[in-house]
């Protein structure tokens, strides 16, 4: 009898919990098309340009985001964009006078809100009207064409007439479904600010990822990947000068880059003891080794042996950092997020870097990426920092979460030419002769 009652009760609860979020859903799709529910407890931002530029969210609750065309509320030709997003579903509507028309809804997971930590706020979501061309852009991850998940063109007569009045946005978000912890801030609330931000362009053609100098922009891989290093912000430009100074040679060992590949292929060799000591620690994807050697505290010289490749990683948002290969050959995949929700994502763009092709990291670009090593011989390349601070993010092996890693040095540049030097003269002629196209074979 009372097993009989505990489960009715257990029904009862839960047709309860469905009822009171089926309402409570069912409500804010209603109130989301008055004026009352943007007039309270909102952010509001001005576009400098009117029809034209991109808002950005960096939250992970659920929002909503009101574009609109007249400040005043209560004027006659109001025309709205609003974009809704939670866990579950996506809705883009447009809406003029009151009467409503959707745009865009799914539930597809790569556009729904993305599960994070609780104080994460690295889940970047925007929408981007541009005037120009009378076309709607939303997308996750870094502001760039490739990480656009949909786009819609809007060409009708309503929208050719109000569209370039597009000026006042608003956000609005709800935790009415998550269980986060409030902060307090600096004023003892413990209420944390939350807002949209907003960049001054649309989203448009895509943006460069390889350096160059300008003699050298009319190269087969086309202009709209390179970028002249003069152009490159003012720490990029710094960096450059160092990774493109760099050599990769020892004056009192002329075979300097055989003798690595032989330190590889040597079971004596301290290049292949360091190798397989690391790869010994690793219980998983033992096919992600490579060792790092100090150049200076800004900047690193790193070592892949053949067929092996670094995680999906993310540097921190305000890194700057130029990237020079120096030896072999390296694949870089760039992505627009790191995903909990998607670890099988695949990369936006896949570029194949031969010896002397620069790469480059900036504030929001290009900042997310793995590196690869698909050929036969090593990979060496140097990477300089601006401040030093080369941590990154990536999602751990249970795929349920992201953690922070700074990788450390395995030693110093001076430190490794010399026991290189020294490795190279104790061989005899008949050693030095192996083939490089069998060298770290065993990696």
């Amino acid at each position: 009898m009372y097993s009989s009652l505990l489960r009715i009760s257990v029904v009862v609860w839960f047709l309860n919990v469905i009822k009171c979020t089926y309402a409570h859903d069912n409500n804010d799709e209603k109130q989301i098309l008055t004026s009352e529910f943007w007039q309270e407890n909102c952010c509001s931002k001005i576009l400098k340009s009117p029809g034209q530029g991109t808002i950005i969210i960096n939250e992970s609750v659920p929002f909503h985001i009101l574009l609109k065309n007249k400040l005043n509320f209560n004027k006659r030709n109001q025309y709205w964009l609003i974009l809704s997003i939670n866990k579950e579903k996506l809705m883009l509507r447009k809406i003029f006078n009151n009467r409503q028309t959707i745009l865009k809804e799914t539930a597809d997971r790569d556009y729904v809100l993305q599960r994070q930590e609780p104080t994460s706020k690295s889940a970047k979501y925007w929408l981007s009207v541009d005037s120009k061309n009378f076309i709607i852009k939303y997308g996750r991850g870094e502001l760039r064409e490739m990480s656009t998940l949909f786009s819609i063109s809007m060409a009708d007569d309503i929208d050719r007439k109000y569209w370039k009045k597009l000026k006042y946005t608003y956000s609005k978000f709800n935790s009415y479904n998550e269980t986060e912890e409030i902060e307090e801030d600096d004023t003892g609330s413990n209420e944390r600010s939350r807002c949209h931000y907003l960049q001054e362009a649309a989203i448009g053609s895509d943006l460069p990822i390889l350096v160059s100098e300008e003699k050298m922009l009319d190269d087969d891989l086309g202009s709209n990947r390179i970028i002249a290093a003069e152009d490159l912000d003012k720490p990029n430009q710094r960096l450059y000068k160092i990774v493109i100074n760099f050599q990769l040679v020892d004056p009192e060992c002329p075979n300097f880059i055989h003798a690595i590949e032989h330190s590889c292929h040597g079971p004596s060799g301290w290049c292949y003891k360091t190798l397989h000591k690391k790869a010994a620690n690793l219980s998983v994807n033992i096919n992600s080794t490579s060792f790092r050697i100090k150049v200076s505290n800004q900047t690193i010289t790193e070592l892949w042996p053949p067929n092996h490749r670094s995680k999906i990683h993310q540097h921190s948002p305000n890194t700057y950092g130029v990237i020079r290969i120096l030896y072999g050959k390296l694949v870089i995949e760039f992505y627009p997020y790191i995903s909990v929700n998607n670890p099988q994502q695949q990369p936006l763009l896949q570029q194949i870097c031969e010896k002397n092709i620069v790469t480059y990291i900036k504030s929001g670009l290009n900042q997310i990426y793995r590196l690869s090593n698909t050929g036969k011989d090593l990979s060496i390349f140097i990477q300089s920092y601006d401040t030093g601070n080369d941590s990154f993010k990536y999602i751990d092996q249970d795929q349920k979460q992201s953690k922070l890693l700074k990788p450390s040095t395995d030693i110093d540049y001076e430190k490794f030419k010399k026991l290189i030097r020294q490795e190279w003269h104790s061989k005899g002629r008949l050693h030095r002769m192996i083939p490089s196209s069998v060298l770290c074979a065993r990696f």
